[in-house]
């Protein structure tokens, strides 16, 4: 089969495409700071490293190797930032951008969504996470556009994630008529390494609690 200069064209444009979108999509922080160490994942990951380093003959502790990283990937990150401006109009055009790069590690400290309702002044379960007995509309929150609602405000609530609180308030309100209030939160749990022991404690973030008279004051039920 003989292949055309048309094909050889599209050959290399594809080839170019996948070029550019694979070095956007290296995973380089694109800020790295002090801010970006205070979160668990970032002490188990220094901790780790500095072991695995330690293994090897370079001996770094976890503050020693944190103030490297803090140094030279800023310069990395304006580096990447620079080489790209050539291009950055043509990817706005064509709307072809790489917002995010692949992902480094796994989540080892990941959430999950809750969802209670208060009948006769007592808490229940109305959805938990791969519970057949309360999955209450589970085939709306796994989908990939609502999950990544409340997925993405999990470590830092914010406007969205209260607007989200409203709207399945007000459905678990009117499909219940028994319920007097709903509360909504995320459980954070712990994923240990194969070999380590289990880590079986929790904590309960961004708890959000909306009643049905507070809706009916407002006129929305």
């Amino acid at each position: 089969m003989a292949f055309t200069s048309r094909d050889h064209v599209r050959a290399a444009l594809l080839a170019l495409v996948l070029a550019v979108h694979g070095y956007l999509a290296l995973p380089i922080p694109g800020k790295v700071s002090e801010a970006s160490f205070k979160h668990p994942i970032a002490d188990e990951e220094l901790a780790r490293w500095s072991g695995i380093l330690s293994g090897v003959g370079i001996e770094r502790t976890p503050d020693e190797l944190k103030a490297e990283l803090i140094e030279r990937f800023g310069g990395l990150a304006e580096a990447r930032k620079e080489s790209i401006k050539p291009i950055r109009p043509l990817l706005r055009l064509t709307g072809t951008g790489q917002a995010w790069g692949l992902f480094t590690y796994p989540n080892s400290f990941p959430h999950t969504m809750h969802i209670q309702l208060q009948v006769d002044g007592q808490w229940r379960p109305l959805y938990l996470p791969l519970d057949p007995e309360h999955d209450w509309n589970k085939r709306l929150f796994v989908f990939r556009r609502i999950r990544g609602v409340y997925d993405d405000n999990a470590n830092n609530a914010r406007q969205s994630y209260d607007n989200f609180v409203d709207w399945v308030a007000l459905m678990a309100l009117r499909e219940h008529p028994e319920a007097s209030a709903v509360q909504v939160h995320y459980v954070r749990g712990h994923v240990t390494l194969p070999g380590e022991p289990k880590d079986p404690s929790t904590k309960e973030k961004h708890k959000r609690v909306r009643t049905r008279a507070g809706f009916e004051q407002e006129g929305r039920l």
